[in-house]
């Protein structure tokens, strides 16, 4: 059987969460090299060495998100925040300023701004404007710089992500993959890999956003009998010898 040519694609898996699209996944190992020189004849070289396995190194390029996976970018924590209605949140205006709401604001639902307490109702586009982030008073409008206010709203559906809180823990990574050049499965299964961010999360950029994840493979000491305790790796269509 001929050797095969390889033109990778695939979908990968954290602890079974599939992300779907990267777009670049790879497996590098490092070597630690044990060497005596050759002082014994002419000539130089070496005259013994030993190489040994420093590190199995993981690299993969993302580009879908959620939550989780933004939590491990971050080294933060996820969770889920649901929709609700928010009646009466306390704020301070700033003249000309954003003020932050205390949830994302779904701005199909038009908030209301009163005095606090209750009596003046403001209107949006004269006196403030709403985003998804707060309400920025406006300098021409009728609300004062440092006036307590009232607002009420619907929140958004969101993921949230406390940054800098963990370390997250050690994973299972599966590649689930094919060889589109030969038309046969590449699968991958590496049992405990320590992974994070490379630091970087695009919240702007002029293309796609891109998001590297780098870590090592550990050994996963539940796996005896021979077999590899770091991971697999099951390429069809490929020869033995």
């Amino acid at each position: 059987m001929a050797d095969k040519t390889i033109l990778g694609v695939g979908q990968m898996a954290i602890d079974g969460r599939v992300i779907e699209n990267p777009t670049t996944f790879k497996i590098a190992l490092e070597y630690d090299d044990i060497s005596l020189p050759n002082t014994g004849t002419p000539g130089g070289g070496e005259y013994v060495k030993k190489s040994r396995i420093s590190t199995i190194g993981f690299t993969v390029t993302i580009h879908d998100y959620s939550a989780s996976t933004l939590a491990r970018l971050l080294s933060g924590d996820a969770s889920s925040v649901v929709s609700s209605v928010v009646a009466d949140e306390t704020m301070t205006s700033s003249a000309g300023k954003l003020v932050a709401t205390e949830f994302v604001i779904d701005t199909d639902v038009s908030p209301v701004v009163t005095s606090d307490p209750a009596g003046t109702t403001y209107t949006e586009g004269t006196d403030y404007i709403v985003s998804s982030a707060g309400i920025r008073t406006l300098s021409g409008g009728t609300i004062p710089d440092a006036t307590a206010l009232l607002v009420s709203y619907t929140s958004y559906d969101i993921g949230l992500v406390e940054m800098a809180t963990t370390i997250a823990a050690d994973v299972e990574i599966i590649f689930d993959g094919w060889n589109d050049q030969e038309n046969v499965p590449v699968v991958g299964q590496f049992y405990k890999v320590s992974l994070r961010g490379d630091g970087g999360v695009p919240l702007i950029s002029e293309e796609y956003g891109a998001a590297t994840l780098t870590g090592s493979m550990l050994q996963d000491t539940t796996k005896t009998g021979g077999v590899s305790k770091y991971g697999k790796l099951s390429v069809g269509g490929v020869p033995v010898l």
